[in-house]
Formats: C-alpha cells, sequence, structure tokens
C-alpha cells in the first residue's frame, strides 16, 4: 500500500466513524470534501450510508462505528442498542443486518470492481451490536452486552452485574449451529 493509498485511508476510516447524536450518520463529514475521496471509497461510503440507514430504520439502533479491511477484502457496522437483547433475538437481528449489508454490497455494480472477491458473503461482512441503559451500562447476564457476527461465527458476551471488567459468559456459535437454531425456533412457532 502507498503512502498516499495509506492516507486516503485514514481520510476514509475518520470520515465514517460516527455517532448518531444529532444528526443521520454519513460517509461525508463537513472536514471531508468528497472530490478529496478517492471513487472506491466514495461508492462504499455511499452503500454503508444506505445500509446504516436501512438499519436504524429497521430496528431503531444507533450507528456507533465502521470498520473496514485494506482493498475492500470486508466491512463491519456496530450499533448500540438502548435495550436488552434476549440471545435469540440478537441472533436472529445479527444474520439480518449482515444480510442487509452484504446485499447493499453486492449489488453495488459501481463498487464490484473494487471488491477484493466477488460477491461478498458473510463471510466477508461484520455485525456488532452493543446493548445498554441510556448512560451506557451494559446489561447484565443473561442479556447479552456485546452480540456479533463475523469470521464464521456469533459471539455472545454477557456482564456480571455490578463488574465493571470482564465478562461473565462468552459463547460462540458457527453460523451453521446459529442457523440450525434459528430453524428450529422457525419450525416451533409454526407448530
Amino acid at each position: 500500500m502507498t503512502k498516499k493509498m495509506l492516507i486516503w485511508s485514514f481520510v476514509f476510516l475518520n470520515s465514517i466513524l460516527f455517532t448518531a447524536v444529532n444528526h443521520p450518520p454519513s460517509f461525508f463529514d463537513s472536514a471531508t470534501r468528497e472530490e478529496d475521496i478517492p471513487e472506491p471509497d466514495q461508492l462504499m461510503g455511499r452503500v454503508i450510508d444506505k445500509s446504516v440507514e436501512e438499519i436504524t430504520k429497521k430496528y431503531g439502533f444507533s450507528p456507533i462505528g465502521v470498520g473496514m479491511s485494506g482493498k475492500f477484502e470486508g466491512a463491519g457496522l456496530s450499533f448500540r442498542v438502548y435495550r436488552p437483547l434476549r440471545k435469540d433475538e440478537a441472533r436472529r437481528i445479527l444474520f439480518d443486518c449482515a444480510e442487509i449489508l452484504l446485499k447493499n454490497i453486492n449489488s453495488s455494480k459501481k463498487l464490484q470492481p473494487y471488491l477484493n472477491s466477488y460477491p461478498f458473503t458473510l463471510q466477508n461482512v461484520g455485525i456488532t451490536i452493543y446493548s445498554t441503559n441510556e448512560n451506557y451500562v451494559p446489561f447484565s447476564h443473561p442479556y447479552p452486552s456485546v452480540s456479533c457476527i463475523g469470521n464464521g461465527e456469533l459471539i455472545f458476551r454477557t456482564k456480571e452485574e455490578g463488574k465493571e471488567f470482564g465478562y461473565k459468559e462468552v459463547t460462540k456459535e458457527t453460523y451453521e449451529e446459529a442457523r440450525a437454531i434459528l430453524n428450529k425456533a422457525a419450525l416451533c412457532s409454526k407448530n
């Protein structure tokens, strides 16, 4: 990666790390002019903005961050929700949010030539959800305080009440295990 590309990557990441306090998140902020951003980064920024908008509208989440790996090998989004999520609810939402991001990346014809591999799969995207109250205090076990999907697995971390550091429980599921749990729950609800 050239020095210029490193600088653009830094500008890109700085311009899309956001908090949604008083305004909707956007790839383009007041400090960065669109014409100063390389076209591939502009295209990915638009896809990210669209994905964040869809997810926040659907789930009422607050976007808190974006992650990228070089040459568009992967993309990830982080959100905060101000209510406890049950593990089964978080599992379903994680897959849905990952699918939204994946659909938007793969449907951008202009972005496709810049992707390290096309089409992107679930292996190329990640979603993290932080579940806290309005004072940013994580909910305690059994509610996951952090739920994430990426790299072939789902991870759920729960906090012990009153303990600031560490986790009470960390559970992992492969995509296959998680999908089997979702399918079983769907069959049970039909009966």
